[in-house]
């Protein structure tokens, strides 16, 4: 079978100046969200991390962060019940980039405001106990006040990453409230989690002495 020398001289010069096409990536990486102005940062904890979209879908084209790095979150985050309707467990979902976000489960906030999630309708009151607003059972509301390491010995308090945490509260009227800015108070007895882990209430002891 004879071939024609010119179609090969041509094909030849064609390759040589044109460019190959070489497939992208499909897997992209959290990291190409770039932004300037972050809520905030988180330090991954976990070794298996898995993100999600608002759906709650596993998205597996995306690279997850690693263990001990630390990622920028944009936004405030929502909270998602494992059963629905049931608070006794669920987890607070930090967005990173559109539609791409990351469990509670996953990571413990290094910087921006802490988040604290109402498991009961809740009424907002100002410094005088007069009803200012109401926030919706499962909504997550922002908290004026920073994060601190306890014994324990708290009344109120949560466990991350091998730490007790509180974080302040005052009274009202001999209640108990979280501040949310703004002359705007919540009851603690409405709040269930802080930044996604589960508060724990310290019970008074009771001591029965007899007479």
């Amino acid at each position: 079978m004879k071939i024609n020398k010119k179609l090969i001289l041509i094909s030849t010069a064609l390759l040589a100046v044109s460019p190959i096409a070489v497939a992208p990536n499909v897997q992209t990486s959290v990291a190409a969200a770039t932004k300037s102005n972050a809520t905030g940062s988180l330090k991954v904890i976990d070794s298996h991390v898995m993100l999600y979209n608002r759906s709650g879908n596993y998205l597996d084209h995306i690279s997850a962060p690693k263990k001990d790095s630390t990622i920028k979150y944009y936004g405030k985050p929502f909270f998602k019940t494992v059963d629905p309707g049931d608070y006794s467990a669920g987890e607070l979902y930090y967005p990173l980039r559109k539609n791409v976000y990351i469990s509670s489960d996953y990571v413990t906030p290094i910087s921006g405001p802490a988040y604290l999630t109402a498991i009961f309708n809740a009424n907002i009151y100002n410094k005088s106990g007069k009803k200012v607003g109401f926030v919706k059972k499962g909504s997550v509301v922002k908290y004026v006040g920073k994060r601190k390491i306890t014994s324990g010995k708290a009344k109120y308090y949560y466990e991350a990453t091998k730490n007790k945490y509180r974080i302040p509260y005052t009274k009202i009227k001999g209640k108990d409230y979280y501040y949310l800015g703004s002359g705007r108070y919540i009851k603690v007895a409405n709040i269930g989690y802080v930044d996604g882990y589960r508060l724990i209430t310290q019970s008074p002891i009771t001591v029965a002495v007899n007479k």
